[in-house]
């Protein structure tokens, strides 16, 4: 499985499609998953909602979005691949639903060719993402256009011109990104606030654009821009929008292949932005419902400069604490075993920034020596996702070795010193099949 697809709240349930291979742990005809949840702690499984269509020169079914236009029926939109993209360009075409859901039809005709794309667009354009914004539709589409004299990544934004969805145009490039975004898959445009946010993930780590206070989308102009998460193993999102909330979910990559497994999905985010303009993620409170036994680590034993915690949980677990550290000193959190570390969050004073296994993390600049860095970091059996500084900063791992470890190490020197910490076991999350037959994980 990869990219969260179609994100969606219907009737009390969040609604979550997802790219799926069904065949094979490999990537490779990809149809749309389907799961639904009341609080994103006891999943159902759903059928299958979209299936290739080689009548139609679709061997791929890429990613999109789902959406219920006032008085209309729900609509999935995505992006239709043949494996032969330059006799057959990528389309984006959509499908109609029943109320619930959970069956699917294919509309007859695409919704969007290349004729409908800025000349000289290239043939794999793709990802729809659409939007509802002071009554109207609109929709942003990843592409690459001649420009300046030079391929350049480009976000296009269209806007529907009936209540249907059925009609679309195209207004003008959203945004143009400089060359060393090379595409930019699976934009996601959201408004936060006042402000409009663009999400991108241009093979890499995840890129997020802030501006334009001013409506409608079109006149998005930025102002501000960031990473989303430094690991380019957190990838591919989407978003719930429910009640005034922007929930961001991404696709977790870079396990081994060969298990009869491959692939999932983060822990949902809350998005906001800060009072000076950053934008800001943290765990949704959802999540807190999965905590039971815990505990707080004494003051006192914070105090040594290497502490070797053996009795809390290092797998299923939340880790939350705090840590000063001055210009010259060094922390760190481990997970261990009896033969050394496994996997390491290592702090770094004299440069600012945090190593998550190779990958750095710049930190606020700026900060004091009195002024606490704040985690959470949740470990499940093998993937990491930290939280720093109030979500200004993530970072998410694979690390496959973390089934070994069997303790928590906290390491300082120099100045560095751990304020508290405490931790929680966390229960599984809970899924059903289809039908509400319980499955095992």
């Amino acid at each position: 499985m990869n990219d969260p697809n179609g994100t969606i709240h219907v009737d009390g349930f969040y609604h979550l499609f997802y790219q799926l291979n069904p065949y094979s742990d490999a990537w490779g005809r990809i149809h749309w998953g389907h799961a639904r949840t009341r609080d994103f702690t006891e999943w159902e499984h759903l059928p299958i909602a979209l299936a290739p269509d080689d009548d139609e020169h679709e061997h791929f079914c890429f990613s999109g979005c789902a959406v219920v236009p006032a008085g209309g029926r729900p609509r999935i939109f995505y992006t239709s691949v043949s494996e032969d993209r330059e006799t057959h360009p990528h389309t984006q075409r959509s499908a109609v639903g029943t109320a619930d859901l959970v069956s699917w039809q294919k509309a007859e005709h695409p919704v969007l060719t290349l004729a409908d794309a800025p000349a000289g667009t290239r043939a794999d354009w793709r990802d729809p993402y659409v939007l509802e914004h002071d009554g109207r539709h609109f929709m942003v589409v990843a592409a690459v256009v001649p420009r300046d004299g030079r391929d350049r990544a480009v976000v296009l934004l269209y806007r529907a011109e009936d209540p249907s969805l059925d009609r679309w145009s195209y207004v003008q490039p959203l945004h143009v990104f400089e060359d060393e975004v090379t595409f930019a898959e699976c934009p996601n445009l959201i408004r936060i606030g006042n402000r409009w946010v663009l999400i991108v993930s241009p093979f890499g780590p995840l890129r997020y654009a802030i501006g334009a206070d001013d409506e409608p989308p079109e006149r998005f102009a930025a102002d501000r821009a960031g990473i989303v998460d430094y690991s380019a193993e957190y990838y591919a999102t989407n978003t719930f929008l429910v009640d005034g909330r922007v929930i961001l979910v991404a696709w977790i990559r870079g396990f081994p292949k060969g298990r009869g497994w491959n692939g999932c999905l983060s822990i949902p985010r809350e998005l906001g932005i800060s009072t000076d303009g950053d934008l800001i993620q943290t765990p949704i409170d959802e999540t807190r419902s999965l905590r039971t036994r815990g505990g707080t680590v004494d003051p006192e034993v914070l105090r040594g400069d290497r502490v070797e915690l053996g009795d809390i949980p290092v797998r299923g677990v939340e880790i939350e604490g705090s840590l000063r550290i001055g210009p010259r000193g060094r922390a760190a959190i481990r997970l261990s075993c009896e033969d050394g570390p496994l996997f390491s969050l290592e702090f770094d004073g004299a440069t600012g920034a945090l190593h998550a296994e190779g990958i750095p993390v710049r930190l606020e600049r700026g900060r004091s020596a009195d002024e606490p860095i704040t985690f959470r970091v949740f470990v499940d059996r093998s993937v990491v996702e930290a939280f720093i500084d109030g979500g200004r900063r993530c970072v998410t791992r694979v690390a496959e070795n973390l089934l070994h470890a069997d303790r928590l190490v906290l390491e300082t020197d120099d100045g560095a010193d751990f304020d508290h910490l405490r931790y929680w076991e966390m229960r599984s999350i809970e899924y059903l099949d289809w039908g509400g037959r319980s499955s095992a994980r």
